[in-house]
């Protein structure tokens, strides 16, 4: 009775292991499936971009014609190679997280000069919105961080905001300083996130 009762207590934990490893093979399949799903999306939007400009300038335009599209068309590709590159330091940066091989270095970082670095990045597309970004940070705030990367990661919610937030808006940054940290926010005027995908917001991709 021991010994079938020792063999039945290895099978079930035989069973679940191999329950254990077929769920851990479809999460990684589900990852990566999500992961090619957002490059194709991701991409499409800027090669689309330059695929438009590259036809009209294509076209069997006069000089005169030339002379008025070519900036017009110049400026849309630089935005266009602008959101690939965009994409590839967010693939490696991803890759980076994943195998746990990110270093940080640790620098007194003025909040100011950084947020002035992201407003002049999305100038163009603000421009072109008729939007503003309103920044209220006092100069000399400083944290000590990874400057490289808090400049990435206020430069990804501020794009997000400015993204989807309606045309001719304003989008509010505001720096407060409380005890020995700093609280910022960011408000868009977007449809904002329904309540059902709230408890998903940290889901990878």
């Amino acid at each position: 009775l021991l010994v079938l009762c020792g063999f039945l207590v290895a099978g079930y934990l035989l069973y679940m292991w191999n329950l254990h490893n077929v769920e851990s093979l479809k999460k990684i399949d589900k990852e990566r499936s999500g992961l090619l799903q957002l490059t194709f999306h991701q991409l499409g939007e800027p090669i689309t971009i330059m695929q438009w400009s590259l036809e009209t300038l294509s076209d069997n335009l006069t000089l005169q014609q030339l002379e008025h599209v070519v900036p017009e068309h110049i400026t849309t590709m630089n935005e266009g190679l602008r959101r690939l590159n965009g994409i590839i330091d967010t693939l490696q940066f991803a890759e980076k997280i994943d195998l746990g091989s990110i270093e940080f270095k640790i620098v007194p970082t003025e909040v100011s000069s950084l947020l002035k670095d992201v407003a002049l990045k999305y100038k163009t597309i603000l421009e072109a919105s008729q939007q503003q970004l309103s920044i209220q940070c006092d100069d000399g705030i400083k944290v000590l961080a990874d400057r490289e990367y808090l400049r990435v990661l206020l430069s990804e919610v501020i794009g997000n905001a400015i993204a989807y937030s309606t045309k001719a808006c304003t989008v509010d940054v505001r720096v407060h300083p409380i005890h020995r940290t700093i609280h910022i926010d960011i408000q868009d005027h977007g449809c904002g996130i329904p309540t059902d995908d709230m408890p998903r917001l940290f889901e990878k991709y």
